[in-house]
């Protein structure tokens, strides 16, 4: 094999492991916090404005923070589900599975992420508190995440983990403000969300052969017959937890005083549109292609509704879509996907059914590869 071939075999094994693929979610939670902050001057929240701007190099602190915190809580989480991703064909491709990493050299990737998360919040200790409330809260998620006798209870502390990566932006940045309090509540109303229902089906059938425990199971989905079953409490469920992250966003716009007419409109559509995504991914699990398309947008969707309510000039707006969406190209899943709805829509077919909504998920629960 070449140089350039072991490199770039190298590369990919480090970003399947490190799940680079939803890398921008993090990267997107962080910078809600550094925007949302008070930095020094004007509060960001009493005008418009009137704050001072977070720095360059706060951003990028923030960043660096939030891909190791990244790394650290995804390759605990493989570690932890190695038993039932290695009966998972969709997780064939793990460099865990394919033992092209060992346990314990990801268990050191792990170790050393963690560590390198808290000495790069260093320099201001609330940033340490977050960061450490961030990796406690996630790693106990991965162990719990299917065992807990109550799973909401526990997407809700995966949900409170990824809240306090947008509190460990604001502190990186200067100090948290009401805003900040709003937007981290609507990312953690949003994890519950996607990883409880949206994402519920991507390993229904494996979770329900191993008596796993989700939420998605508890309110009765079922994949049995190779077909999947979505009750209507299910539904309901995640209709009213989009509502409350909509909800939880408009209280950002009111706590940070940009209730402009036109802010409060692209919120309220831009949530209606993405409600209608969310329902027609849930009704229709047997087109896969159709309930994945619905289902990323929606992910897309709450990933970047939040910045609605922070201020943000045209440039940067374009970066955070950047930052936020591209590394998804990163995953040959979600290209094969995008090949697949390409197709469908030049040759006007139908997706054929499949076992489950192929829908990906986001959180330390798991991701596309």
């Amino acid at each position: 094999m070449s140089l350039r071939g072991a490199v770039g075999r190298g590369v990919g094994t480090a970003l399947r492991l490190a799940r680079g693929s939803v890398l921008g979610v993090s990267w997107a939670f962080v910078l809600l916090g550094v925007l949302s902050a008070d930095v020094g001057g004007s509060p960001r929240t009493v005008a418009p404005g009137a704050a001072t701007a977070p720095t360059a190099s706060a951003a990028v602190r923030a960043l660096v923070v939030a891909t190791a915190l990244h790394v650290a809580v995804y390759v605990w989480n493989d570690l932890v589900d190695l038993p039932l991703d290695r009966t998972e064909p969709r997780r064939a491709s793990s460099p865990l599975v394919l033992g092209t990493v060992t346990p314990r050299a990801a268990l050191a990737v792990s170790l050393v992420a963690a560590g390198a998360t808290l000495l790069v919040a260093a320099p201001r200790p609330e940033a340490v508190v977050a960061a450490a409330a961030a990796l406690a809260l996630l790693g106990a998620y991965d162990v719990w995440g299917k065992r807990a006798a109550i799973p909401p209870v526990t997407d809700a502390v995966q949900g409170a983990g990824w809240a306090c990566l947008v509190w460990c932006g604001a502190s990186l940045a200067g100090s948290a403000t009401p805003v900040t309090g709003w937007v981290a509540l609507a990312v953690a109303l949003a994890v519950v969300l996607i990883n409880g229902v949206v994402g519920a089906g991507r390993d229904l059938a494996n979770d329900e052969r191993h008596g796993a425990r989700t939420t998605a199971i508890v309110l009765g989905a079922t994949a049995a017959g190779g077909r999947v079953r979505v009750p209507r409490a299910l539904v309901a469920y995640g209709v009213v937890l989009h509502l409350a992250v909509v909800g939880a966003v408009l209280g950002a716009l009111v706590a940070g005083g940009r209730t402009s007419p036109v802010r409060v409109l692209v919120v309220v559509v831009a949530g209606g549109l993405a409600l209608a995504a969310l329902v027609l991914a849930l009704v229709r699990p047997h087109a896969v292609t159709v309930s994945w398309a619905a289902g990323l947008a929606h992910i897309l969707v709450l990933e970047l509704l939040p910045f609605a309510a922070v201020p943000v000039g045209a440039p940067a707006a374009v970066l955070l879509v950047v930052l936020g969406v591209a590394p998804w190209a990163g995953s040959g899943w979600v290209r094969d996907r995008l090949r697949a709805l390409a197709g469908g829509a030049r040759g006007g077919a139908r997706a054929a059914p499949g076992p489950a909504p192929a829908v990906p998920a986001v959180g330390s629960s798991g991701a596309p590869a």
